[in-house]
């Protein structure tokens, strides 16, 4: 079985670390926070192992922003954009689904 090697973006760490602090401080839910957290880091290193095997994203806003041989996973409401680049995973962002769906 391939393994892929997951590189994430600044931007997609940025991301995340937004996300949890706004969970955190404005909703006041610190453990929903690292919860939600760990489970986006966890989603991320299992790509890992299935990277490969999703699908190109078929998405315009994806498409558009992120380039033609972007996909995307969902962890709960988020969305785990990422382009393949041989054998290494390239996370792009993390991004709310709402905004692409």
């Amino acid at each position: 079985m391939r393994k892929y090697a997951i590189l994430i973006s600044p931007e997609a760490q940025a991301d995340i670390e937004n996300f949890f602090y706004h969970i955190c401080f404005v909703y006041k839910q610190p453990l929903t926070a690292a919860r939600n957290r760990d489970g986006l880091y966890k989603a991320i290193k299992q790509l890992s192992v299935y990277a490969g095997s999703i699908a190109v994203s078929q998405n315009d806003f994806v498409q558009s922003h992120f380039g033609p041989g972007a996909r995307c996973i969902s962890y709960k409401k988020m969305v785990i954009i990422y382009v393949m680049y041989g054998a290494y995973a390239n996370i792009k962002r993390v991004i709310p689904g709402a905004l692409i769906y």
